[in-house]
């Protein structure tokens, strides 16, 4: 099982993106993704795609078919990280590192920065 990031959903879900065909290499039901993403992932959908129909199902597929762990357990630590990278981590992204690290699971992102970071 995989931790998503925004930026793979969002590829996924936007047949214009340019990491498109990469994202839908990836199997959505065998991963999980975290209410800060689920959050992130609507408001950058909304803001891309501007197509309510394709928004609602995507987010209604992530709902429905991925694992959502809880992450407010990992906050106090993510502001720690959030703040030791600042400004090249987002309270999303930093959430996201700690958490794949504290579940075992691997991070699937295609943010660079983020990507070297969950590297042990």
């Amino acid at each position: 099982m995989k931790l998503l990031d925004s930026s793979v959903i969002i590829a996924y879900a936007n047949a214009d993106d340019a990491l498109h065909e990469q994202a839908k290499t990836v199997v959505l039901e065998d991963c999980a993704i975290n209410e800060l993403v689920f959050a992130e992932v609507a408001n950058v959908l909304q803001k891309k795609v501007k197509n309510k129909e394709m928004i609602m199902k995507t987010l209604n597929f992530l709902a429905e078919n991925t694992a959502i762990p809880a992450c407010r357990e990992v906050i106090p630590e993510s502001l720690k990280a959030f703040s030791e990278h600042y400004p090249k981590l987002s309270l999303t992204d930093a959430t996201l590192l700690l958490e794949s690290k504290e579940l075992g699971l691997e991070l699937a992102t295609f943010d660079e920065e983020l990507l070297k970071l969950s590297k042990p």
